[in-house]
């Protein structure tokens, strides 16, 4: 029961919502049918490319390209992989579970995430048209040196117990 007190609480506001005010109700279930209709449209794919990563490429290749010895080339692939996403947040979060599985290190799989949100190319690209390439070029370096500290700060702070617990669940999936 505990499981599903989450939905059975939104159910329950949904409920009193329609009961208070009819439209807004109406309203508030048809957006939440929209977004539950997106996020299904948007798994799929996510979830063939993460079968097709955890098939066609071996752990041992996935840790030499991203793993602990591949230093800043390994930082540097993730941040440009991270970049080039164009897909909602919570799809890449199952692509950042297989990449630490296949022996990625933490670092990397958090810029991977990290870049996908803060420093998407099509992002950057009509921010430079809307807002100019000064504004553009500025936010992009502040945020690839945020990105790059966040990352790095976080691995430094996880005890040696976290990551064995953060690579045993990813294994797990």
């Amino acid at each position: 029961m505990k499981r599903y007190l989450l939905l059975f609480s939104s159910l329950l506001l949904f409920l009193i919502l329609w009961a208070l005010d009819p439209a807004a109700g109406t309203q508030a279930l048809r957006l939440t049918g929209q977004s539950a209709r997106t996020f299904m449209l948007a798994l799929p794919p996510v979830f063939l490319c993460v079968g097709l990563l955890e098939v066609w490429v071996p752990r041992p290749a996935m840790a030499a390209l991203m793993g602990e010895q591949a230093g800043w080339r390994g930082a540097g692939l993730a941040f440009l992989l991270g970049m080039v996403t164009a897909v909602p947040f919570y799809t890449l979060l199952p692509v950042a579970a297989m990449l630490l599985k296949k022996g990625a290190r933490i670092r990397n799989m958090l810029l991977f995430l990290c870049a996908s949100n803060a420093v998407r190319v099509p992002l950057w690209l009509f921010e430079a048209g809307a807002l100019g390439w000064t504004f553009a070029l500025v936010r992009l370096g502040v945020n690839t040196a945020a990105v790059f500290a966040t990352a790095q700060l976080i691995e430094w702070l996880l005890t040696p117990a976290q990551r064995t617990a953060l690579y045993r669940r990813a294994e797990e999936l």
